[in-house]
């Protein structure tokens, strides 16, 4: 069985093993498999989960170069094992459609395609400190820095204040029409 833990090069491509020449059914048990390298051999293309997630794992290629299908894949193989858990950031919606009986769709706010029995997740603001934001939402430095910095500490003392403040937040006073009034 031919096992991947770096890019092949053609040569080592040609020296991966017909499937009639596999290793044994046990060993083939704990392995992904990702499909197969075509050709008059025939070879299996797989490899361990701890060789393709135990340091970085990347899946790059241009448009139509089967980067979509090769995560499904590696999704659906890594179904087959009882224990295992995989977390997949779908911002595009790409992967909706993926459905097993143990695979639990959640979102953030509206989704424009959102899955039958998605259930809303929400990350409550108090997880996060001031960095947090900051890295997340990335500010430009003397208008969107001291604006963000000002709503954080806002939203910290509703939160502290909620007799005062039962709406959630502290409102702006309009300072415009304060200053009309003098």
């Amino acid at each position: 069985m031919a096992r991947i833990t770096k890019p092949l090069s053609a040569r080592e491509v040609s020296e991966a093993k017909p499937k009639d020449k596999a290793e044994d059914s046990h060993d083939r048990d704990y392995l992904l498999q990702l499909g197969e390298v075509t050709g008059n051999m025939g070879c299996n293309v797989s490899v361990s989960p701890e060789e393709l997630f135990g340091r970085h794992c990347a899946i790059l290629g241009a448009t139509g170069g089967g980067k979509s299908w090769t995560t499904a894949k590696i999704i659906e193989e890594c179904s087959k094992f009882p224990n295992s858990k995989v977390i997949l950031v779908d911002p595009t919606s790409e992967y909706r459609s993926l459905s097993t009986d143990t695979t639990k769709h959640v979102h953030l706010g509206e989704p424009v395609n959102k899955v039958e029995g998605s259930q809303e997740f929400r990350i409550p603001p108090t997880d996060f400190d001031e960095s947090d934001f900051v890295a997340m939402f990335d500010p430009s430095g003397k208008v969107q820095g001291p604006k963000l910095r000002e709503a954080i500490k806002s939203l910290r003392l509703a939160q502290l204040a909620q007799d005062i403040f039962p709406d959630g937040y502290v409102p702006k006073i309009n300072l415009k029409a304060i200053t009309e009034q003098r």
